[in-house]
């Protein structure tokens, strides 16, 4: 028997279902014990790029990919809300308590990526928000 087939066809299934499933993450850690109302960008970064800048940050997702935001030790994300570029996700403003998910159902343009307030609150309490960015393309 010819494994070399079969190890093909499973491989492609698995690539397939990966690329299905796709997602990108976006982790909020902050250190709490500096944060203050208007310092959320010096204290602040997301686990994916933990060097960069938290609002130069830029999501690159897929048509229909789920983006998911989350954050760390205590950290609630409580909305994504638009202010500028392609808006990219139907109807209103993503919103929830503690987690977002959300699908992007528009592509951006070039220079125009989706522009947004990442609204977030620690444990409950005090209100802040983070400005990164998504660029969204065609599959």
């Amino acid at each position: 028997m010819n494994l070399k087939p079969t190890l093909l066809i499973l491989f492609g299934s698995l690539l397939g279902v990966s690329v299905s499933y796709a997602q990108q993450t976006a982790t909020l850690k902050c250190d709490i014990s500096k944060l203050k109302k208007g310092n959320e960008a010096e204290v602040c970064h997301f686990e994916e790029a933990p060097n960069d800048n938290p609002e130069t940050y830029t999501i690159e997702a897929m048509l229909e990919e789920e983006i998911t935001w989350s954050g760390k030790d205590g950290i609630q994300i409580t909305k994504v809300k638009w202010y500028k570029g392609t808006k990219i996700f139907n109807g209103n403003n993503p919103s929830g308590n503690g987690v977002i998910k959300a699908k992007p159902k528009k592509i951006t343009e070039e220079d125009k990526p989706y522009r947004y307030k990442l609204k977030f609150n620690v444990n409950g309490e005090g209100n802040y928000k983070i400005d990164p960015l998504i660029k969204v393309r065609n599959r």
